[in-house]
Formats: structure tokens, C-alpha cells, sequence
């Protein structure tokens, strides 16, 4: 029976799903690959003035990044091959996924369906690849750890443990994959790090070393990537399928059966930068230890820059007890 939302025709996930599956996937992957690349930073994805037209109000690295796991999980190679109308289409019917919270009436419910889509699709996608790997450069580079804590995470060689390589270089890593990824269509070969004309890059980071790290922490072989998602899946209604972790946010690169690497949603890449991204990099068993002291920075890095201000008066974080928890809040 149709389903209507506010006098919109909306499908179900199944529906959409059985939609995705008509298209080759390899074909599928290397057109949305194409699309992200062409609109790299969110800028281009919406300004009109610039070079490339927006595309369709539809089209959202979001959506991209959704139909892109959709397709993994559901592969057939042996079906017809994508056109830019038939991406759209798909887009289409992505943002017209009949969810629950449409249904909802009531304003106290209006937050939910707000935070749901900025916290899943809008935020970590409507960022500045340059702006992000600064901010973590001096959250995480330039900040000094509370003197009155102890860490226990972020000791000496931490990020050489948990990223394969000093976080400094982690970064300049991050910043030529996403370049590499947006001057090659979303694909990436990892040799291209070795060629001589790229000899420069031994200066930003040991090249030959991230080799490991690529393949460990970025990247995940087609045939590896359901096991993954099934890693991660939650038990949800199919109409907040769209809004699981995808794996694609933790290793935004796809191994391909003849050799090739392809970030079908480049955006996610500087996303590996992101607290959120480093997060998935660390053991299951030390994350909350890295979100506390993550937390411990980020009340210094705040300090820092309210610091800044000419003329301000920063006041030192207040300590506070509640019910028996001791607890601080930032300068």
C-alpha cells in the first residue's frame, strides 16, 4: 500500500535496497567514486558560483555513502551498468526512506528527527578537510594534558601504538590519500605512493611504513565488508537502517578483486582525522579510557583559545560534586 509523509510517495528500505541490487556494484562504487570526487569539499557540493554546478538537491555524500554499503552487501557484477540519472534516482529514493520519526506529530519529537540527521548524515560530512586536520593538530599536537591528571592513555608513543606512525604524520598521510583519492576519480593504488614522481612524500611521512597501516586501518577488501557491517549492525527498524554505523566511516577505502583501491565517498577520508575516526582505530578495550582523556584535552584546548581573546578574563573550571561524583566543567 503507498506510503505517504506530508503528501511525499515515500519506500521502504527493502524497497530501496532491491533498487540498488539492479546495478553492477564495481560500476556502481567507481561512479559514486566520480561524483565525490568531483564535488570534494562541502563548498562545491552547494555553491552555485563555483566551477562545477551542484548536483540535485538529492545527491548528498550521505546518501552516496549509504548506496555505496548497499551495494556491497547486496553484490552482483553481472548487472547493468549506472548512469548519472540512475544515481539520482537512487539519491530520490534514499531521502524518501519511510522512517517512524516522519510519522511523528508531536514537537518534543521535532529534536529527535533534528539530531538524528545532523549527527548521522549532515555534521561529519559538512566539514573542511584543511580546517579538520588543523583542529586535530592542535587538539591533539599542541595541547597539553591537565598537569593535575595523570594519563593513561595519552602517554608517550601513544599515537605510534594505536596509528602505525607519529600523529603528525598520521595527518599528512590523511591529507595525501584524500588528495590522491579527488584527482583519481575516488581511486587510489597504494604504489602510486612509491613512484618517483612522488619522492616528495618521504618528507610528511615514512611512505614505505604506511603501507601496513593502509591495509589494516583503511581499507577493507570487498569481500571483507559484510562480516564487518554484521560487526557493526544494530537491531533497528528498517527505516533507521540508513542511520547504522557505517564501515565505510571507519575505513573509507574499498579493495577491489583486481588490485584497486576506491573511496567511493571521499569526504569520509579526513573523517579518519576526526575524534570519531581515531576512536574506531583504537582497541574496543581502551576507548573509553581515549573518550575520558579526549575529554580532559578538550577542556585545555578550550581554555587555549578562549585565552586568545584580547582583553578576555578566562575563569578556571569549576569543580563540582554531585551525589558523590566529583566532576569539573571546562574554562
Amino acid at each position: 500500500m503507498p506510503y505517504y509523509v506530508r503528501g511525499e510517495l515515500m519506500t521502504s528500505h527493502p524497497e530501496f535496497t532491491n533498487e540498488v541490487s539492479k546495478y553492477s556494484t564495481t560500476s556502481l562504487l567507481e561512479l559514486i567514486g566520480l561524483v565525490c570526487a568531483k564535488y570534494a569539499t562541502w563548498e562545491e557540493w552547494t555553491d552555485p558560483s563555483g566551477g562545477n554546478p551542484p548536483p540535485p538537491s538529492d545527491v548528498s555524500p550521505w546518501a552516496l555513502a549509504h548506496i555505496a554499503r548497499t551495494a556491497i552487501l547486496h553484490r552482483n557484477e553481472r548487472k547493468r551498468v549506472p548512469e548519472a540519472r540512475d544515481l539520482i534516482r537512487l539519491c530520490g529514493l534514499y531521502v524518501h526512506i519511510k522512517e517512524p520519526v516522519l510519522a511523528y506529530r508531536e514537537e518534543a519529537d521535532a529534536l529527535l528527527r533534528l539530531g538524528i540527521r545532523l549527527t548521522q548524515e549532515q555534521l561529519p560530512y559538512q566539514t573542511d578537510p584543511s580546517v579538520d586536520l588543523a583542529r586535530m593538530g592542535a587538539l591533539l599536537c599542541n595541547t597539553r594534558f591537565p598537569m593535575d591528571r595523570t594519563p593513561k592513555f595519552f602517554t608517550p608513543g601513544w599515537d605510534e601504538q594505536i596509528l602505525g606512525m607519529p600523529l603528525k604524520n598520521y595527518m599528512n598521510m590523511i591529507y595525501t590519500l584524500w588528495a590522491f583519492a579527488v584527482t583519481n576519480k575516488g581511486q587510489f593504488r597504494l604504489q602510486w605512493l612509491n613512484e618517483p614522481q612522488h619522492q616528495f612524500l618521504a618528507d610528511y611521512f615514512q611512505v614505505d611504513s604506511a603501507h601496513g597501516p593502509f591495509k589494516s586501518d583503511w581499507s577493507l577488501h570487498i569481500e571483507d565488508f559484510p562480516a564487518a557491517n554484521e560487526a557493526l549492525a544494530q537491531s533497528v527498524e528498517d527505516g533507521y537502517r540508513k542511520y547504522e554505523v557505517n564501515p565505510l566511516w571507519t575505513r573509507p577505502f574499498v579493495g577491489l578483486p583486481d588490485g584497486r583501491f576506491i573511496a567511493p565517498v571521499s569526504q569520509l577520508i579526513v573523517r579518519k582525522a576526526s575524534p570519531t575516526g581515531i576512536f574506531y582505530s583504537v582497541p574496543e578495550a581502551r576507548r573509553n579510557q581515549f573518550a575520558v582523556e579526549l575529554g580532559y584535552l578538550f577542556e585545555e584546548y578550550v581554555g587555549d583559545n578562549l585565552r586568545l581573546i584580547p582583553g578576555a578574563d578566562v575563569i578556571k573550571e569549576i569543580m563540582y560534586n554531585h551525589i558523590g561524583n566529583q566532576g569539573s566543567c571546562a574554562d
